[in-house]
């Protein structure tokens, strides 16, 4: 039986992460593979490289696509080597390069861009499900990490501060996306968006 290989992708703070994990559970697919996952192995490998020195929204343009084309790379490379084996897999994540999205859709792997509706705001609060510490500013100069952000608090995150970033990096992709056939879940609730990404991938691999 040919390998399923599904990309699930979108920006930061869709729900890339829990979607793929209820996604693998519903078809029994036990290999799910994050790009920042990957990220993290290339940052230990390659320590002085200064593309995988911080978080991909953090970066300037030129480093960001360094970057993002470099783990493209090796997230091609590592799903080769799945279709090799005959094992299914699931890669989500907002590392695809244009040539790797373009690829994907190639070789006719099961493709999916999600874009959460809701506020920006709250997808960070939520990020507390896969995350357990985030990203806060001290001063202009320093950060820390608290274990829990809330709305009284939020204003001082990274992420608001980053917020231009962080969405240029999802209409940018998006369009890709768009471009190379994704198919586009939009979903304010969040279990709708389990579901209906669950029944394009089922409906994809009858």
């Amino acid at each position: 039986m040919k390998s399923k290989v599904i990309i699930i992708t979108g920006g930061s703070f869709q729900g890339k992460s829990l979607i793929a994990l209820q996604v693998a559970a519903k078809l029994n697919i036990s290999n799910v593979i994050s790009t920042d996952f990957v990220g993290i192995i290339l940052k230990t490998v390659f320590p002085n490289n200064d593309s995988l020195t911080t978080s991909t929204y953090r970066l300037s343009p030129d480093k960001r696509n360094n970057q993002i084309s470099l783990i493209s790379e090796h997230v091609k490379n590592v799903i080769e080597k799945y279709v090799e084996r005959g094992e299914h897999l699931i890669v989500e994540g907002l590392h695809f390069s244009k040539e790797m999205i373009n690829w994907s859709k190639i070789n006719g792997f099961c493709c999916v861009f999600l874009d959460n509706q809701t506020s920006f705001e709250n997808r960070i609060i939520l990020k507390h499900k896969t995350r357990t510490k985030l990203r806060l500013f001290k001063s202009d100069k320093s950060e820390t990490y608290l274990d829990i952000i809330n709305p009284d608090n939020i204003d001082n995150s990274t992420y608001i501060q980053y917020a231009n970033n962080i969405n240029e990096i999802h209409s940018n992709l998006k369009d890709c996306a768009i471009d190379n056939d994704f198919r586009l879940v939009s979903f304010s609730d969040f279990n709708n968006g389990i579901m209906e990404t669950y029944k394009y991938v089922n409906s994809f691999y009858k």
